[in-house]
């Protein structure tokens, strides 16, 4: 009896054996899939992700703020910032090799200006029509203001984008705040406090100045390509609702003004949906709630309004809205994290009924630097952010968001670099490009990959 069983039990154990190791191979392949991969431990895991693999990274002067692409040159412009001079770098946009850089010269400041943030203001702008970089120098912080002065006039520095010769520099007066390319029209437009001026993109002839605009606000310009309109959010007033400016991209006048009747004690930052003329608005009251408002384009009527967060413990600031895709119909609200400290997070929008599809964590604490772009060949979101690895150590992650299913998900984390993110795509090439600001290198990625 004990002969006849012997051979069973053998083959049973052998049986258990092969389970047991499936069961442990397909534990250790989904462990592979969702736990986020640090660069000091596995280099090779680090660089391919279904959805984005690092291809490169570039080494670029100084300390990069902003990143541009010119498809239809092939180029990636890489604007950096270092003590007191700024210089301009072009790298080739399929292999991310460095190819030139560019000094402006001394006293140049591209950063933000005083009071507005980081993400808020675009120093660096393209017209891949006429072949030309714009980068916004505003001046203001080249030196201490003493009451009575004159305020100090900011400027635009015109480059080829082949050459990388600096072409002219432009005074645009004081506190320019952005720089707004409009390709169709053939225009550039440098919002102020005061004022737009509308320039020629060509050679930075001033075609025109709209003086009626009131105190732009540090919401990103929006450019409405379909109707030909530049979109400005006008900043709040103390006799009256702020408005968003819309302004005639090929004229340079004011087609029409549209009231944001939002009460809140967060200002309202804004987004459009150009495929359904709608805002959307990212508002709240701080530290008691978040909200999101959908509002028709052409009259400012409320016409979707969805709590993002309310209860506590909720974000010590106020929401941004960064983006809106019009092909998917997607928003992307930014939620700061909480006053007692943790995680912030994206919030994904259906614009056309203001339902959140998806929460998305980014980066962990008060300093968390959220940069986003979006993939509109493919229908990707791609946010970089600076995620917290350990005890005072952080590097900048992306992840891809697919916009086209009902739920979005992440599809791709690689870790980065360190220091504030920016971030921009190539959609012909599938390429991504995030500066990491305190390495002073810029990551290349493949994003083509489903």
């Amino acid at each position: 009896m004990l002969g006849q069983l012997a051979p069973r039990c053998f083959l049973a154990m052998i049986c258990l054996l092969v389970t047991v190791a499936q069961r442990d191979a397909s534990h250790a392949e989904h462990v592979h899939r969702t736990l986020p991969l640090f660069p000091e431990h596995n280099k090779r895991e680090e660089r391919s992700h279904p959805g984005a693999t690092v291809v490169r990274t570039t080494k670029v002067p100084s300390q990069p703020v902003a990143v541009a692409v010119d498809a239809r040159a092939g180029r990636v412009v890489v604007l950096a910032q270092g003590a007191g001079h700024a210089s301009v770098s072009f790298l080739d946009a399929r292999t991310g090799k460095l190819i030139r850089t560019t000094a402006l010269g001394a006293s140049v400041e591209v950063g933000a200006p005083p009071g507005v943030s980081q993400g808020a203001s675009e120093p660096l702008a393209i017209d891949p029509k006429v072949g030309r970089v714009f980068v916004l120098d505003h001046g203001a912080l080249t030196a201490p203001q003493e009451a009575g002065t004159a305020p100090i006039d900011g400027k635009i520095h015109l480059l080829d984008v082949v050459t990388g010769r600096v072409l002219k520099v432009v005074p645009v007066g004081p506190n320019p705040l952005t720089l707004i390319a409009d390709t169709g029209s053939g225009h550039l437009f440098v919002p102020t406090t005061q004022a737009v001026r509308m320039l020629s993109a060509a050679d930075g002839t001033l075609l025109r100045m709209i003086p009626a605009v009131p105190s732009a606000h540090q919401d990103r310009p929006i450019v409405d390509a379909r109707r030909g309109r530049i979109i400005i959010r006008g900043a709040a007033r103390p006799d009256g609702p702020a408005e968003v400016i819309v302004i005639d991209a090929a004229t340079g006048r004011v087609a029409h003004m549209v009231p944001l009747a939002l009460s809140s004690t967060c200002d309202a930052s804004i987004v459009y949906d150009e495929a359904a003329n709608r805002f959307v608005a990212a508002t709240g009251e701080a530290r008691v709630s978040m909200s999101a408002q959908i509002l028709d384009g052409n009259t400012g009527r409320v016409v979707h309004e969805v709590t993002l967060q309310s209860g506590g413990p909720v974000a010590g600031g106020c929401p941004i809205a960064l983006a809106a895709d019009a092909s998917t119909r997607r928003a992307l609200i930014y939620l700061p994290p909480p006053y007692t400290g943790g995680s912030s997070f994206v919030a994904v929008l259906d614009t056309r009924d203001g339902r959140v599809l998806q929460t998305v964590a980014t980066g962990y604490g008060e300093s968390t630097a959220v940069a986003l772009a979006i993939d509109h060949r493919r229908g990707r979101a791609l946010i970089a952010d600076t995620f917290a690895t350990g005890p005072l150590v952080s590097v900048n992650r992306l992840t891809v968001l697919d916009l086209h299913s009902g739920r979005p998900r992440p599809v791709a984390s690689p870790m980065l670099g360190q220091g504030p993110p920016a971030i921009a795509v190539d959609e012909q090439t599938g390429r991504a490009f995030v500066v990491n600001g305190a390495d002073g290198t810029v990551s290349v990625l493949d994003v083509s990959r489903d």
